[in-house]
């Protein structure tokens, strides 16, 4: 080995440990946040949605909604489990990421489950809306659901397979004196790229389709809570005419509910008086000598005349009639108080469950806002990001990684809104407890 041999492996040594040292100093100056949020975000969703896993799957009866949330849980799962742990690794190793193959996996994938958990909700909006707003039309099926998931997860294929070609090792120079310079390699678009395609294209595309399902999950979930707030309020007057029996009082000191097993119990609940009630309007309740007239009328056979209404209009009595009769024919069988309240109860279900994926949705569509404007920002404007300050820097990786928030948090959505998924929760982890003590 001559002089200039040994000079040369010296010269590269120094560069090898003026770059770790640069490495190191640019992690601590611009990347702890984002290491916080990305380890963070693994503690909280691997176990979460594993959590979601068990009890759906085990514990949870058969449904589209079922179907939805397992994909999405299992996508959320995936990333928690592949993709953040390697975007730990291109963050600790920012400026020495010489594995290009891994890069361009890490972002075929990062789009790809990400991409498929969104039209994934577009599914779900699509089931919510049919379930709240034609609730008496072909709903969606369980084989349907899941080919959904299936046509989601493949479309996302066919969007997100550029990046296995555009992304890569991009290497830059990084000054370190007026005379010399020193190579750094990061996990960002290839020098090389496998296909003539402008990334800046590619981007838009992903953040234009974004934008779209964004409006679309706007005005889908606009629709749904319209009618669910007006169901609601029809469905609490219903259960004032229902609560009214033909005995001169309002029968208020029982009522049934249903418990957690499906059998029926009794609770007490205030008497209020005949004279209260004549108080409101028809549009509420009615009275009991309208009760009884319509009563006897229908035991009679065709209605001739209604000797207490006759100050109504024709539409009022039409009303008038159908809850008289609707009324006849559930106390007749016994079951007619049992079934109103199984409707409110069924309302109220779907009402939450409908709530409980709106928050999820929502949540997707926040934690992407950030990640959508600065990757927009640094497309257009490319030296953006070598302007800004090391605290700026911080910030911009921070948000740039955003999207980690809805691949970790929506077990505590579901745990938040859903008091069966916290009871069977505590169940699977009781019993856990149990296996391993």
């Amino acid at each position: 080995m001559n002089v200039s041999d040994v000079s040369l492996n010296e010269t590269l040594q120094d560069n090898s440990n003026l770059l770790q040292r640069l490495n190191d100093n640019t992690v601590q100056l611009n990347f702890i946040p984002s290491l916080i949020l990305t380890i963070s975000m693994i503690v909280i969703g691997v176990p979460g949605n594993i959590l979601i896993i068990v009890v759906y799957m085990k514990r949870w009866r058969n449904s589209t909604c079922r179907i939805f949330i397992l994909a999405l849980a299992f996508n959320d799962l995936f990333n928690c489990l592949f993709t953040m742990p390697l975007e730990l690794y291109f963050i600790l190793n920012v400026y020495q990421t010489d594995f290009p193959y891994l890069c361009k996996i890490s972002r075929f994938l990062t789009f790809w489950t990400n991409d498929g958990s969104s039209l994934i909700l577009m599914g779900i909006a699509v089931d919510r809306l049919q379930r709240i707003c034609r609730p008496f039309r072909i709903q969606l099926s369980i084989s349907t659901a899941k080919k959904i998931v299936a046509a989601s997860m493949f479309v996302s294929l066919l969007v997100a397979w550029p990046a296995l070609l555009i992304y890569g090792i991009s290497s830059i120079r990084i000054p370190i004196s007026e005379n010399k310079m020193i190579y750094a390699k990061l996990c960002l678009y290839a020098d090389n790229p496998g296909v003539k395609l402008d990334p800046t294209v590619f981007v838009f595309f992903i953040m234009a389709g974004n934008s779209v399902l964004d409006v679309f999950f706007l005005v889908v979930y606009g629709i749904i809570l319209y009618n669910v707030k007006n169901s609601g309020k029809e469905l609490r007057k219903l259960s004032r005419v229902d609560l009214y029996l033909g005995n001169g009082t309002r029968k208020t000191s029982k009522a049934i509910s249903e418990d957690q097993n499906g059998s029926y119990k009794t609770k007490k609940l205030r008497s209020v008086s005949n004279t209260e009630f004549r108080k409101r309007s028809l549009a509420e309740t009615i009275t009991d000598d309208q009760y009884r007239s319509s009563r006897n009328h229908v035991n009679q056979g065709p209605i001739k005349r209604f000797h207490s209404e006759q100050c109504l209009t024709a539409e009022a009595k039409r009303k008038l009639f159908a809850q008289s009769r609707q009324k006849l024919h559930s106390w007749s069988s016994g079951r007619g108080s049992r079934r109103h309240i199984y409707q409110s109860h069924d309302h109220h279900r779907k009402a939450k469950t409908t709530i409980m994926l709106f928050s999820v949705t929502v949540l997707f569509m926040v934690s992407f806002v950030p990640y959508t404007v600065l990757m927009t920002i640094r497309n257009f404007d490319s030296d953006y990001y070598n302007r800004l300050s090391d605290l700026e820097k911080a910030i911009y990786q921070f948000f740039i990684r955003s999207y980690f928030l809805s691949n970790a948090l929506n077990p505590l959505i579901y745990g938040y809104i859903s008091e069966h998924f916290r009871t069977e929760s505590k169940s699977v982890l009781k019993t856990l407890l149990r296996i391993t003590g």
